[in-house]
C-alpha cells in the first residue's frame, strides 16, 4: 500500500518540478538532497504583492498565498512598521503583534523598525539585556501573525475569535523565512543551552481548557552550539498534556550553517489527522531533513478550529535567563502557504509520501 502511495506522490513531485540533485556541502542536508524551487505562476496573496508558489507547496497542496510579508518592496506595504504592526500605526484585519512573550506588555515601537541591511531593505527586530524587566521575568520580544480583530493578543488564554478561520492558521502550512543575525546576538548567554532566536507555531488555549497538543518548532538557533565554529538550530516537535505517555518524534533535521548571512528557511508541515505529523526543514531550498510524531491522543490533531487557534511567531532573545548581548534580528521576507480552503479547515492529506529523506501528507 505504501509503495503504491510513493508511486502516486512521485508523480506529483515530477508534475510540480521537483527535480533530485546531488549531496550538499551545507548544513546537515540529507545525502542527496532535493532541491525544490523553479516556482509556478504568482498568486494573488491575501496580505502583501503576489507571490509565486514554491514547488514544495504546490506537491503538498498548498498553493494558495494566505501571507507575503515583503520587508524589501521600497514603498511596498510592509516597507512601513506603521502600515502593519498593530499597536504602531496598523488597522485591520490580520496584522502583526509584537509583545514580550507570556505577557500582556506591548513591545515598544522602535523595537521594530525598517532599515537598510546589507544592500536590501529590511525588519529589523531588536532586544537588548533589560527589555522585558517590566514583566517580572525574562521574555523574548515576540512578533506574532495573525493577530485578533478584537484587539485580543496571540497568547495562552488571551481573548480569541469567536468564529472559526476568522484570524488563525490551520497547523498545516508551508512557510518561508529569510533572515539573518550579527555574530554578537548568536554568541549570547550560556553556549549551547540558550535560543536568541526562535521560530515557531504558537497556539491559543482551547475553549474547553483541553491541555494536549504538539508544539511546531520551525528555528531554534542555540547560542555558540557548534564548538566555536558556528551554530545549531535544532528544532523539533512535542507532545504537551499527556503525562508519561506522550509521543516520541523522530530525530529532528538540524542545520550548522553561517547565520550572520541571509539563508532562507522553509518549512512543510503536513498531516493526516490520525497518523502523524511530518514536517521537513529546507535551507535555500535544499533538504535538510523531516521528521514524524504520531500524538497520543487525536485531540492533539486541533482539527476544531472554533477551539484551537494557532499562530507563527518569531522570538528574539532568550525564554529564560537574559542574554547578555543585544539580540538583532534582520528579516528580509515572511510568507506563508495554505490549502485554498484554509479559512474553514484544517488542510489535512490524504496520500503519504516518504523516500529519499523527503516525507509528507499531500
Amino acid at each position: 500500500m505504501i509503495r503504491a502511495l510513493i508511486g502516486a506522490a512521485a508523480f506529483i513531485l515530477a508534475a510540480a518540478g521537483v527535480t533530485r540533485i546531488g549531496a550538499q556541502s551545507q548544513g546537515a542536508g540529507v545525502s542527496g538532497g532535493l532541491a525544490v524551487r523553479g516556482d509556478a505562476a504568482n498568486d494573488v496573496c491575501d496580505q502583501g504583492p503576489n507571490n509565486a508558489v514554491p514547488k514544495m507547496a504546490a506537491a503538498a497542496g498548498f498553493t494558495h498565498c494566505a501571507l507575503n510579508a515583503d520587508f524589501t518592496q521600497v514603498g511596498g506595504f510592509f516597507g512601513k512598521v506603521s502600515n502593519f504592526l498593530d499597536g504602531c500605526g496598523g488597522t485591520g484585519n490580520r496584522l502583526f503583534q509584537a509583545y514580550y512573550a507570556y505577557s500582556g506588555a506591548q513591545v515598544p515601537c522602535n523595537k521594530m523598525t525598517i532599515e537598510q541591511d546589507s544592500g536590501s531593505q529590511v525588519l529589523h527586530l531588536s532586544y537588548s539585556p533589560g527589555d522585558s524587566s517590566s514583566v517580572g521575568t525574562t521574555r523574548p520580544l515576540e512578533l506574532a501573525y495573525p493577530t485578533l480583530k478584537h484587539n485580543g493578543a496571540v497568547q495562552s488564554g488571551w481573548p480569541q475569535p469567536a468564529s472559526p478561520g476568522t484570524e488563525n492558521l490551520p497547523q498545516k502550512m508551508y512557510t518561508e523565512i529569510t533572515f539573518r543575525m550579527p555574530k554578537y546576538s548568536l554568541d549570547t548567554v550560556q553556549l549551547g543551552q540558550n535560543i536568541p532566536f526562535a521560530w515557531w507555531q504558537m497556539d491559543g488555549t482551547a475553549a474547553d481548557h483541553t491541555p494536549q497538543k504538539v508544539e511546531i518548532d520551525y528555528i531554534e538557533i542555540n547560542s555558540d552550539s557548534n564548538y566555536g565554529s558556528g551554530w545549531n538550530n535544532g528544532t523539533s516537535m512535542i507532545e504537551w498534556g499527556c503525562g508519561n505517555n506522550c509521543a516520541t518524534p523522530t530525530s529532528p533535521p538540524i542545520t550548522h550553517v553561517d547565520y550572520t548571512q541571509y539563508h532562507k528557511f522553509g518549512i512543510l508541515v503536513t498531516s493526516d489527522e490520525h497518523t502523524n505529523f511530518a514536517k521537513c526543514l529546507f535551507m535555500d531550498d535544499v533538504l535538510q531533513g523531516c521528521q514524524t510524531i504520531s500524538p497520543h491522543t487525536a485531540i492533539a490533531y486541533h482539527t476544531d478550529r472554533s477551539k484551537f487557534l494557532n499562530y507563527v511567531v518569531v522570538w528574539a532573545g532568550n525564554n529564560g535567563p537574559e542574554v547578555n548581548n543585544p539580540v538583532d534580528i534582520y528579516i528580509k521576507s515572511i510568507s506563508v502557504w495554505e490549502c485554498n480552503s484554509y479559512l474553514t479547515t484544517t488542510c489535512p492529506g490524504s496520500t503519504y509520501y516518504s523516500s529519499a529523506g523527503l516525507t509528507y501528507w499531500h
